[in-house]
């Protein structure tokens, strides 16, 4: 009997995840912009659509850059399974992406004490809100935590997943082009 809870628990959740996967943003989709700002002084740092192609006023065109999103909250444990890939990510692509760590987390003090306990040092965005009470959960559909989006230098999402081995993957696949 326990065998078969346990199996029937594992299927829930595969079934979960699977829907959560389809309700992502499609690819091709402009991602939703959104202003990060620095947690200490408030000062706005940029804008997602900053980080997009650009004509200057001269007519040259100025490249945009590759941005992953990762959702995440430091209360989750499938979030911190997967940090350290998250980790790897930032040392592997830092310098040719932007990686952004999207954190539901409320208490900022707990936020800010898990990450430097685990040398995680990325940028990291939060409202400070319960997950389903923020702006940005509800712009890119996020039902489930992790989740992860790769938008292009134009400003479009380029891949959606729920693991970030995935993420790793897909970066890994475009190396030429980042």
């Amino acid at each position: 009997m326990r065998k078969f809870l346990l199996f029937l628990s594992l299927i829930v959740s595969m079934v979960c995840k699977a829907q959560t996967k389809q309700e992502l943003l499609a690819v091709g989709t402009m991602a939703p912009d959104f202003t990060v700002t620095d947690s200490v002084t408030g000062k706005k740092l940029f804008s997602l659509s900053e980080l997009r192609t650009q004509v200057t006023a001269d007519g040259k065109v100025k490249a945009g850059v590759w941005v992953v999103l990762d959702f995440w909250a430091s209360w989750c444990p499938d979030c911190r399974k997967d940090m350290p890939t998250v980790k790897k990510i930032d040392e592997k692509y830092g310098k040719k992406i932007k990686l952004i760590g999207v954190s539901f987390d409320t208490d900022k003090a707990k936020m800010n004490g898990y990450l430097s306990a685990n040398q995680y040092s990325w940028l990291q965005y939060s409202e400070f809100k319960k997950w389903k009470e923020t702006q940005i959960s509800k712009d890119y559909h996020i039902s489930w935590i992790p989740t992860s989006y790769l938008i292009d230098p134009e400003g479009k999402i380029a891949f959606s997943t729920l693991n970030a081995e995935e993420m790793l993957e897909k970066l890994d696949s475009l190396k030429a082009e980042l």
